[in-house]
């Protein structure tokens, strides 16, 4: 009960309303600063990578077939999230039917959330977003960007605060799964990929801490520390 009453209090006093933003010109110049600081080239070419979110869900992303293995607790399921089909395991023994279906849509919404935090950086024109220049009233520049449909939950937003170079430096949340409007994250310890795309290892809030940890990516899945075959039951 003290818990509860503790993140009530938390939320009235801390929740923010989301900001105003103007769409346009400056919007994308921003958007495209942010590309640029990060290298989304690089991302957008990058073969294979592999990471762990907050030390539970483990992932390997084959990029260019967009192929995911995803392992958490006592399941492996390797997930094309195009079609959110796929193969589900529970303790190596192949799962079918309901059972299967629903792991399948359980690593999906996984990878799209822990995807998200990985690089959201890279997805500020994914497919129903507005993006938009909002100014603080010290006259701070940050980027709102809304998605209205796609993943698991439209209509959140979020609000990039970037350096003087466009490397994104934190981003407030105005997400359904948190209560507090405007929670603040930080994208710190940048790491360069074997191609020279950029990935922030950690964040942290005044709530919690979100690292990402393990990361290797390379041009081959032996490179990053898998089998070659791991997609073969699924290639396209």
């Amino acid at each position: 009960m003290v818990i509860i009453i503790g993140l009530t209090i938390f939320t009235l006093i801390a929740s923010e309303d989301r900001p105003e933003a103007i769409s346009g010109g400056k919007a994308e110049n921003l958007a495209q600063k942010i590309y640029d600081a990060t290298n989304k080239e690089a991302w957008d070419s990058l073969d294979y990578i592999r990471w762990t979110f907050r030390e539970s869900n483990h992932y390997t992303w084959d990029r260019q077939q967009n192929l995911v293995e995803v392992v958490w607790d006592e399941y492996r399921v390797l997930l094309d999230p195009e079609s959110v089909s796929g193969i589900a395991f529970k303790k190596g023994d192949q799962l079918k039917g309901e059972e299967e279906q629903r792991l399948l849509e359980e690593a999906f919404k996984l990878f799209c959330n822990d995807g998200f935090w990985m690089n959201a950086f890279t997805k500020l024109h994914d497919p129903g977003t507005n993006r938009g220049i909002h100014i603080s009233e010290n006259g701070d520049t940050s980027l709102l960007v809304t998605y209205t449909s796609g993943g698991v939950t439209p209509g959140d937003a979020y609000l990039w605060k970037v350096d003087d170079e466009g490397l994104p430096l934190s981003f407030k949340m105005w997400v359904s799964i948190i209560p507090v409007g405007g929670l603040e994250f930080t994208w710190e310890d940048w790491d360069t990929l074997y191609n020279g795309a950029l990935i922030a290892q950690n964040h942290s809030s005044e709530l919690l801490e979100v690292p990402i940890t393990g990361i290797k990516s390379g041009p081959t899945l032996t490179s990053v520390g898998k089998n070659d075959t791991l997609f073969m039951p699924l290639e396209k």
